[in-house]
């Protein structure tokens, strides 16, 4: 046989040109083990390259002196995938090489191995080298021949190489003609700089994808098709590298053929989940996020980090997940915040502030400045992507992007929730907290999942257990709040300097927010009890004032109307000192956190107790504490300045309602279910260790006491709104930038719609 074509004495790679050489000169007959164990190096150095004119014309050479010819004779496939290439060098290797020492290394550990020696891109070679890479491709090949599930991807994979082999030289540019066999479209919409196509192939069931990636070398993925993360990859046929026109630009970008994933990415999956029961949802979710943070947890394992969590960027079959775009991973865990490309909306603060006001724009001094904590970051984009998973598969009546972004409990935007919701939005502000080391890991959070059929407030336990409060920044806040909302009614001196010391902290929403605290969930109970009580004087005067026609109607289920208002009551309860602190707090807060009408009943009697009208106050017994409270202890509040700004906003021109100018949260129906109980986790759910939790709490027999024992409510959408949901319109608008990094350029270059269409019927 032939040499292989060797490069030009000026080349700008003269690593590989000296393993060119070094293969010419081995005899092929004695020495196939070290040809071998060279044509490896050399597609490793090929793969790990940023591709040039140079580099690629080589590669792609035809004839019998080139790199394709010289693979071919060993049975590799010069354009296969990563784990195709890995397992035909093993078998190259196993078929002339002698035996070696057994070892007890597992087929990951020794494609690692093997990698690294392949790294070493020397010329010579020792016999120590050339023992460890023998003993390395065994291990590969006594995998392979024990894996079933490893030979079916093989199957696969050699099938659609060799079917698809006409079109993806056509696409090389190496044939120029028509084939009636192939036919490609777009696939889904044009976001960011990824393109996808689907390739049908004429007598071939199976749809396959065509995928044009945003990057301009292979490197990362030769180091993660080494590891257990590589798993959820999706299954490649076909790869290769080739230039596309970009403008006036020519970049060189990986072309792979890959399977089709029926049911498409896991944004659009979420939105299919609308009709399903409230079991099966739950047990859906904690399937797909189960699997997504293993996916990460392995991730981080190989040494590797991904920027870009959300639900886009993942495909199911509707049983498994499958990771395809791959191009954002890095290998560094403190990059600076130009070294990472993600998009904002799902991305953290600490990496938001690298933007412009409307997201679109990096300033390139701040992203230079600003050094990321990866784990964390990763963190915080599994809390949103959960945050789109459940608010995609629940119908949400007047969703807005604030509402979405907003680090606020589940019943802040549904009113009433189940145990399952409350649960899965305590988990999500846990992984989303401002501070990057407030955090929630991800290993706990995969932990967690499996216990989110416990009643809310074990459930808090068990977040305590793994991550306590006193590890918290804002810790003491959260303290001070908790004793606060324990505390009776009217506080102590102690409990009403710690409100000032809130006070003037300016305490954010977010403290109020946080889990741990449970603000909303105890001033919404405390409120209500409190305008019970108002309501039962309103219905003594209604039956005061109504005759006795109304009353005798009455007995018989008709209500007596509702004709006093509380500015005619004669004597109400003095308002307790806790109730208007709540009030205060909720009258600043952006978006209602209880109902609206509860609200303007504390309004009114808020400005009765201010003196601003004629009311008089039933007096505490003399068993209860008195209160004296200072002006300057008093609610910084102006009732009529507010009822003044609702009329200036109002556009109906009647007279001042809340409803005209406040959302109304929606109350949902809950619906119990008896059989919202455990989830087998599975073999791969991390249990924390010994150190770091308590010994697990099992299920509570008895009957739960808190709202219902089911998990999510559902709301039917409308047929025309299904279609697309109001969630995902809020999603697709929110933008996302990927980078265009520039490469050498190529003659041979079209842009990408026209290169794809080569070789299709009719072009």
């Amino acid at each position: 046989m032939k040499n292989l074509i060797q490069l030009s004495s000026t080349t700008r790679h003269p690593v590989l040109a000296q393993l060119i050489t070094a293969y010419n000169q081995l005899d092929a007959d004695t020495s196939r083990i070290e040809q071998i164990f060279l044509l490896q190096k050399i597609n490793h150095y090929i793969e790990t390259c940023v591709p040039d004119i140079e580099l690629t014309e080589w590669r792609n050479s035809l004839g019998q002196q080139s790199f394709e010819a010289h693979l071919q004779r060993y049975g590799i496939s010069r354009d296969g995938s990563t784990l195709v290439k890995n397992i035909q060098f093993a078998a190259a290797i196993t078929q002339y090489a002698p035996s070696v020492p057994s070892s007890d290394m597992d087929y990951f550990s020794a494609l690692q191995a093997r990698n690294a020696l392949l790294a070493n891109a020397t010329d010579s070679q020792n016999e120590e080298e050339t023992t460890k890479y023998i003993q390395y491709s065994k291990i590969i090949m006594h995998q392979f021949d024990n894996d079933l599930d490893l030979q079916d991807k093989y199957a696969r994979s050699q099938y659609f190489l060799s079917l698809c082999y006409a079109k993806m030289e056509a696409l090389r540019g190496a044939v120029d003609q028509e084939f009636e066999t192939f036919q490609t479209n777009q696939l889904g919409e044009r976001t960011g700089n990824n393109r996808n196509f689907t390739l049908n192939v004429e007598g071939e069931d199976k749809q396959l994808v065509l995928r044009v990636e945003d990057r301009n070398s292979l490197v990362n993925e030769q180091v993660l098709q080494t590891y257990p993360v590589s798993e959820y990859f999706s299954e490649e046929y076909y790869v290769m590298m080739l230039p596309f026109k970009e403008g006036y630009l020519e970049t060189y970008r990986p072309v792979v053929l890959s399977e089709y994933v029926e049911k498409g990415s896991l944004d659009n999956y979420a939105y299919s989940l609308l009709e399903f029961s409230p079991d099966d949802l739950r047990r859906e979710t904690q399937n797909i996020f189960l699997q997504l943070s293993d996916f990460c947890i392995k991730l981080i394992e190989s040494g590797h980090y991904h920027p870009d969590i959300k639900l886009s960027n993942f495909l199911t079959d509707g049983k498994t997940i499958k990771v395809s775009d791959r191009k954002t991973i890095t290998n560094k865990k403190s990059p600076k915040g130009n070294e990472v490309s993600s998009t904002p909306t799902f991305s953290p603060p600490e990496y938001r502030v690298c933007f412009n006001k409307q997201m679109t724009a990096v300033n390139p001094t701040k992203a230079f400045r600003i050094t990321l904590d990866m784990p964390s970051f990763m963190s915080y984009q599994m809390g949103m992507a959960l945050k789109e998973f459940v608010m995609s598969s629940i119908h949400i009546e007047g969703l807005t992007p604030e509402m979405f972004l907003e680090w606020v409990p589940i019943t802040s935007i549904l009113g009433e929730a189940s145990r399952t919701q409350k649960n899965l939005f305590a988990l999500i502000q846990e992984l989303t907290r401002t501070d990057p080391h407030d955090r929630m890991e991800i290993v706990h959070f995969q932990y967690l999942l499996t216990k989110i059929h416990l009643p809310h407030s074990k459930f808090l336990a068990e977040i305590e257990t793994l991550s306590p409060q006193e590890n918290l920044s804002n810790a003491r806040e959260v303290e001070l709040m908790r004793q606060l909302i324990q505390a009776p009614q009217q506080f102590t001196p102690k409990l009403r300097q710690q409100w000032r010391e809130l006070k003037q902290k300016d305490v954010t929403t977010e403290l109020y927010s946080d889990p741990r605290v449970r603000f909303f969930e105890h001033a919404a109970k405390e409120i209500k009890d409190y305008l019970q009580k108002i309501d039962r004087i309103i219905a003594t005067e209604n039956r005061k004032k109504a005759g006795s026609m109304r009353l005798a109607g009455s007995f018989l289920g008709v209500p007596i109307p509702e004709v006093t208002k509380i500015e005619e009551l004669p004597a109400l309860p003095v308002m307790p000192e806790k109730i208007k602190w709540y009030f205060e707090i909720l009258e600043d807060m952006p978006t209602p956190m209880i109902e609206t009408s509860d609200m303007e009943k504390l309004r009114h009697i808020q400005m009765r107790q201010d003196g601003l009208l004629n009311f008089q106050t039933i007096s505490p017994s003399p068993n209860s504490s008195s209160l004296t409270t200072s002006p300057d202890e008093s609610p910084n509040y102006s009732p009529i300045e507010n009822i003044i700004d609702a009329h200036e906003f109002a556009d109906n021109g009647e007279p001042f309602d809340s409803s005209t100018f406040r959302l109304v949260p929606l109350t949902p129906h809950v619906q119990p279910h008896d059989s919202d109980r455990g989830l087998d986790s599975g073999s791969f759910v991390r249990v924390p260790t010994k150190g770091d939790m308590l010994q697990d709490n099992k299920p509570p027999a008895d009957v739960d006491t808190e709202l219902d024992t089911g998990s999510f409510v559902i709301h039917k959408q409308p047929e025309q709104q299904k279609k697309q949901s109001y969630m995902k319109r809020i999603i697709k608008g929110m933008q996302e930038l990927d980078p265009i990094i520039a490469q050498k350029p190529s003659p041979k270059a079209s842009d990408i719609d026209s290169t794809i269409k080569r070789g299709n019927k009719g072009n």
